[in-house]
């Protein structure tokens, strides 16, 4: 009984060596969440501007600056806006390997009467192309974050390896573990760790199909003093998404899906299963 949205505008210019991209997007959504098992209006609202320049054949700069907010429609949910920088130095070592060293700082603004957070990064990334068929690439190092609390040090990542099974059949493994404020509970962070799965193949130019599930876990951190005695929060959810695309014409493309999600808890409020039924319709120009 709702119409989501989804908007979302790139753009990129290279001068030579130098190159700029911008890009943003605008989602009116409704969908559930592992946080959020029922169906909770939002918006949210994201950008993000880029900067890069190579020095050489091998070795390029860049820094960019991101930026995110989402506005519940409803009463009960916390509200929040986070920025961040960061700035990498990226170094070709081999005719396969990438190498990557960077960091960045931010702050998290959450409408539930905590402090404002700070945090940096210290972050290492890499892209592997071991075969023709198998590649690997992600980023990993540690978070210090400052909070009421306390000052928190997390390791954070994000991987990823993907093999070209056939000339039609793409398979691919993504583990992903970070950092977000808490939508419902007052004064509380989440540390989600994911692992995900996906299959897709392509049976000839205009239609393919993906089969993708994987496992998520949300441990709840207090960021403010007056949480500190709450009784700690985990969730863990497991999903299925099996999906059918189409390509019509060079502009158009429909896709319909369905997920299947269910969720434990230590909060047996929170224990639900979820059935989702939808249906894609997306134009590039």
């Amino acid at each position: 009984n709702t119409v989501d949205h989804d908007a979302a505008l790139a753009v990129r210019k290279a001068w030579g060596r130098l190159a700029v991209d911008a890009s943003g997007g605008y989602q009116r959504t409704s969908g559930s969440t592992v946080e959020l098992g029922d169906r909770v209006p939002r918006d949210v609202g994201r950008g993000r501007a880029g900067l890069s320049y190579g020095w050489g054949a091998k070795t390029r700069f860049g820094t960019e600056v991101n930026w995110q907010a989402t506005a519940y429609r409803e009463a009960g949910y916390n509200d929040s806006r986070e920025w961040s920088h960061e700035a990498f130095a990226d170094h070709r070592t081999t005719e396969k390997l990438s190498l990557g060293l960077g960091g960045g700082y931010g702050r998290l603004h959450v409408d539930d009467g905590s402090d404002p957070q700070k945090f940096q990064r210290v972050l290492t990334r890499f892209r592997y192309d071991a075969t023709g068929k198998i590649s690997l690439s992600g980023q990993v190092g540690l978070e210090f974050r400052q909070t009421e609390v306390d000052d928190e040090t997390t390791p954070v990542f994000s991987l990823e390896a993907g093999y070209q099974m056939t000339a039609k059949t793409r398979f691919r493994v993504l583990a992903e573990q970070d950092v977000a404020a808490a939508s419902a509970l007052d004064g509380q962070n989440t540390l989600r760790t994911a692992v995900s799965l996906g299959l897709q193949h392509r049976f000839n130019d205009r239609f393919s199909a993906s089969l993708d599930g994987g496992w998520e876990r949300y441990d709840y951190e207090p960021v403010r003093a007056s949480a500190v005695s709450e009784e700690d929060r985990r969730d863990t959810s497991v999903f299925v998404r099996p999906a059918f695309r189409y390509t019509l014409g060079e502009r158009w493309e429909a896709e319909i899906w369905y997920q299947f999600r269910t969720a434990d808890s230590t909060d047996p409020e929170e224990v639900y299963d979820v059935n989702r039924l939808g249906f894609n319709l997306g134009c590039s120009f």
